[in-house]
């Protein structure tokens, strides 16, 4: 029996779902165990120092299991690039974000998502099983007339000692091009797939059509279960055609937004569904494009090719110099995902996960923030949450969230007299003097001074001459209680009378 356990970002969920099922029932019809269990999304949440330690002890792990001891030692060898670049994937899941806690400030990291898990048998009943499948590391495809780089996918689940994997990656060269040994051609393949004889051992490179004289199972549902929990873009052949989803990650749709948004100096309205629709790809020269879903087809590259001509290719790709063919194709430039970029991401969904709502707009983007996915229904919202950003960042709406001015407190002055029910007598000053008329008639409220800053209250309701505010004399009276007020330590008196007053 073999075993998954991977981390799904929330807007991935959906659609694994429907993966799992379909395998499971596929599964069910050949007798086959394949049981799995795939929650509902929720938030997680770790502190900034557990975060740091767990990518040192990824690090650390991935260093001790290839005995190497730097990063670029470890991405030579294509199972190390693998696990590297999984790992990185997986701790990139993490997003920074601020919490107003009792404290202060507290950075936190957190992710929303289900953890995977499913246990399954032998899919196929032949004498072969898929080890891996091997991609090519920055081509769309693998071309038949040139070799690629590689990056080797390992099967979920599969136990290979250090011997067999070292075995594993010396099968194939440091370049490969898309030669299946089961046809004997070569031709452009998004993918190769390596299997192996249950029996003799033997390694075979095979291309996707081939699969099934090897496994005896639809190919689909094996590379279905490769890439379960793993994040690919589609790449269609001749034209950039890209795997839509109904649900997009916030922080991925925010990264977008952003760059979209700073490339033209302001906030666009009504752009929520477009930026939905649309992805970031880089060209050769490292410009950043947002291209909308599915273009070009074949449609609009006949159309540009006879508005264009030959100049709508350079070097077999699009002529992203040309801005004519750029606007043609709905090709936007926009500003590269940077640091910058990134950490103010974190700060938008930061600003919104805290706000004190007022409003029902404010209701709404507060649990998009919650949710931490993107619908087509909540894009237009979503993307606002750039402009939110940007006015509170403007107006000091931020920092005061944040980074509140902490007014300096003075130290409480004075001190309480006496117990209280004890008889005092003590000399003072009318500091403050205040009438307040009542059901019963007149109050006097009566604020004294000593010397050394303690105050002393008294409410007076007699209707005797009373003396003026600055006058200096001894008072008799009886401790009610004690308290502060403004900084000072007060002593609030009852049947008080007044002694020796100007």
């Amino acid at each position: 029996m073999r075993t998954i356990s991977r981390w799904i970002k929330a807007s991935r969920v959906k659609n694994f779902e429907k993966r799992l099922r379909k395998i499971s029932k596929i599964a069910q019809n050949r007798g086959i165990e394949f049981t799995y269990n795939l929650p509902a999304p929720q938030k997680y949440v770790i502190t900034e120092n557990e975060f740091n330690q767990l990518k040192k002890d990824s690090l650390n792990l991935l260093f001790n299991k290839y005995n190497v001891s730097s990063i670029e030692e470890l991405v030579k060898n294509p199972l190390g690039l693998q696990e590297f670049n999984d790992r990185t994937n997986l701790l990139s899941s993490w997003i920074p974000y601020m919490d107003m806690g009792k404290n202060g400030i507290e950075n936190f990291r957190m992710r929303t998502g289900s953890v995977l898990s499913a246990v399954y048998g032998d899919l196929s009943d032949s004498g072969w099983e898929v080890i891996a499948v091997i991609d090519p590391m920055f081509e769309s495809a693998f071309g038949s007339n040139m070799t690629s780089d590689y990056v080797i996918n390992m099967i979920p689940g599969l136990d290979f000692d250090d011997e067999s994997m070292v075995e594993i990656s010396n099968i194939v060269p440091q370049e490969i091009n898309s030669y299946c040994i089961h046809c004997n051609s070569t031709r452009q393949r998004k993918s190769l797939v390596l299997v192996r004889n249950k029996e003799t051992g033997e390694y075979r490179r095979v291309g996707t059509n081939c699969l099934m004289a090897y496994t005896a199972i639809d190919p689909k549902v094996v590379i279905d279960l490769y890439s379960i929990g793993m994040e690919k873009t589609d790449f269609g052949s001749g034209g950039h055609n890209f795997t839509k989803f109904d649900v997009k990650g916030l922080y991925e749709f925010l990264q977008l937004s952003t760059q979209y948004f700073e490339s033209k100096g302001s906030y666009l309205k009504g752009r929520g569904r477009v930026i939905f629709d649309s992805v970031s790809l880089e060209s050769e020269e490292g410009d950043y494009y947002m291209v909308n879903y599915n273009y070009p087809n074949k449609h609009q590259r006949q159309d540009a090719y006879n508005e264009f001509g030959q100049g709508y290719f350079a070097d077999g790709r699009l002529n992203f110099d040309n801005n004519r063919v750029l606007d043609f194709l709905r090709m936007e430039r926009i500003m590269p995902p940077t640091e910058d970029i990134d950490k103010m991401v974190s700060e938008m969904i930061s600003y919104v996960g805290n706000m004190r709502v007022k409003s029902s707009f404010e209701r709404n983007l507060k649990a998009i923030v919650d949710s931490g996915k993107v619908s087509m229904r909540t894009a237009g919202y979503a993307a606002s949450i750039y402009i939110v950003y940007k006015n509170a960042v403007e107006k000091g709406y931020f920092e005061s969230l944040f980074f509140p001015k902490i007014e300096e407190i003075e130290e409480v002055r004075g001190k309480h007299i006496g117990e209280i029910g004890e008889r005092i007598r003590f000399d003072a000053q009318l500091v403050r003097k205040q009438e307040k008329e009542g059901y019963y008639g007149i109050t006097t409220m009566m604020v004294f001074e000593t010397d050394d800053g303690s105050e002393v209250i008294w409410w007076s309701s007699s209707n005797k001459r009373m003396p003026m505010v600055g006058d200096i004399g001894t008072v008799v009276g009886t401790v009610k209680k004690h308290g502060e007020f403004k900084g000072k330590k007060t002593t609030t008196i009852t049947r008080a009378k007044l002694v020796d007053w100007d």
